[in-house]
């Protein structure tokens, strides 16, 4: 039975990213720039916007769980629910402006909203700075649509 759950996990997750960088590259191409704003750790794909979008949400995804809390429930009857916000990037590297787009429950919702908060104060405790987006070498504002499963 384990195995299933693993398998329809895993097989859930990837039908949400290709979902995501469906929607990332309709994003990208929407907004006037040279380049997407670049995450900590992902300056290696500095010459690659649609990798950098991955990297981003990836990073923002490993982030979530390694520096804030959850206090959703540890066990079997945890529900990993779909939340979908936006925010925005401002020409000093600040995440800001979170948006609520698409929430399966208000519960998961306001628990991801609260863990992105805690992200950018942790963040800025550390100087971490996320390299702002770029158009004709000019620092811009850029809006971002991120796809995040938070158990509830």
């Amino acid at each position: 039975m384990a195995v299933f759950l693993l398998n329809k996990n895993t097989q859930m997750k990837q039908f949400y990213l290709m979902l995501f960088f469906g929607l990332a590259s309709v994003g990208i191409n929407a907004q006037e720039i040279d380049r997407f704003p670049i995450y900590p750790g992902c300056e290696r794909y500095m010459k690659d916007n649609q990798k950098l979008n991955g990297c981003l949400q990836e990073r923002l995804a490993t982030d979530l769980k390694l520096y804030t809390k959850d206090d959703s429930k540890k066990n079997a009857e945890a529900k990993p629910e779909l939340v979908k916000i936006s925010f925005v990037i401002d020409q000093k590297g600040v995440m800001k402006d979170f948006e609520l787009i698409e929430s399966e429950s208000d519960v998961a919702s306001k628990k991801l909203l609260k863990r992105l908060d805690e992200l950018v104060k942790y963040n800025e405790k550390r100087n971490r700075k996320i390299e702002p987006a770029s158009y004709r070498k000019r620092s811009v504002q850029f809006k971002v649509t991120y796809l995040g499963i938070q158990n509830v």
